[in-house]
């Protein structure tokens, strides 16, 4: 028997997605549409819905009329069923409260010393070249990152491959140029754009790897290599 896909993750894109679909849950959109609605490219649209399809959130059907005398593709239309629909306000408003959550100042504990670790925030693509456009971008790096690639553990994310010794320059580089970028999934998966909500990740080309938040990124941006060590680590 197989098994139940495990339920979508709540990106922000896929939030974007399920929000225009059930502004007008009655009726059909198809990908380019939905493109338009939310500001999203298709290569991270079409990912999108295919998970919601998989998942049994939406159905779809292919248009009947022939499009070649208009000049276009044939249209995928879209919809939510019944219990997607159900599913998908439920899984909105959790992300909604977690949201909510996350930001709310949380009051002072007094003088004892709290033992709760903070919950890390995972960075997209947009916040992480926001940090390190606030950074010197000369700064040398005892690690970081640079190529950046689709994420193993989830096609439609991004990942960037670990470097040493190298500038916070490069490593904005390489993020500024995913931007926009359209990448091929592990083993032909399909091809994956890369939006500043895609979530980011350090990992090698092909594996999984460790969420890219504030704590690591705060961590890889103080461990600063001296120029001695640079030259040691350059050396053949």
């Amino acid at each position: 028997m197989a098994s139940k896909p495990p339920a979508p993750r709540m990106t922000r894109p896929t939030q974007a997605v399920l929000h225009a679909l059930l502004a007008e849950s009655s009726r059909e959109f198809y990908g380019l549409e939905l493109g338009t609605i939310t500001g999203l490219p298709s290569g991270t649209i079409h990912p999108i819905l295919t998970r919601l399809k998989a998942h049994g959130w939406l159905e779809s059907r292919w248009e009947e009329t022939d499009p070649r005398g208009q000049g276009r593709p044939r249209r995928r239309y879209y919809s939510l069923t019944p219990s997607g629909a159900v599913h998908a306000r439920a899984a909105l408003a959790r992300a909604d409260a977690t949201s909510a959550r996350l930001a709310r100042p949380q009051p002072p504990k007094g003088p004892t010393v709290s033992t709760e670790l903070p919950v890390p925030e995972h960075l997209d693509l947009g916040k992480l070249i926001a940090a390190l456009e606030a950074e010197d971008p000369a700064k040398i790096l005892k690690l970081g990152f640079n190529n950046p690639h689709s994420y193993r553990g989830y096609y439609d994310d991004l990942a960037f491959e670990p470097a040493a010794n190298i500038t916070v320059g490069a490593m904005l580089a390489a993020a500024r140029e995913a931007l926009g970028a359209t990448y091929l999934g592990c083993k032909g998966s399909g091809e994956y754009t890369m939006t500043g909500w895609s979530d980011v990740w350090l990992a090698s080309d092909g594996h999984t790897g460790e969420s890219l938040g504030r704590v690591l990124l705060s961590f890889l941006l103080t461990n600063v290599a001296t120029l001695d060590l640079v030259r040691e680590t350059s050396q053949p």
